[in-house]
């Protein structure tokens, strides 16, 4: 990762990926942040639950099981 990368990390959309490369674990704490920066930026305050699903579906993901919630939710809690 470049440094402009790091600083300013991309939100990628998956929905086209298969296979490992949808693996919650793959997914990097920066992009997670940046990902809750925007759904902050763009709908305010939201509950948890609602945050989590929102940021998955930024990353391009249909939907929220339990390890990609369990990744979301441990990166958005260990920023603050």
């Amino acid at each position: 990762m470049t440094e402009e990368q790091h600083a300013q990390p991309p939100v990628r959309d998956r929905s086209s990926e298969t296979g490992s490369l949808l693996k919650a674990e793959y997914l990097s704490q920066a992009e997670i942040n940046a990902a809750v920066n925007l759904v902050v930026q763009e709908s305010g305050q939201i509950p948890p639950e609602e945050l989590i699903r929102a940021v998955a579906r930024l990353l391009g993901y249909k939907r929220v099981g339990n390890d990609l919630s369990t990744r979301i939710s441990e990166t958005i809690f260990a920023a603050n």
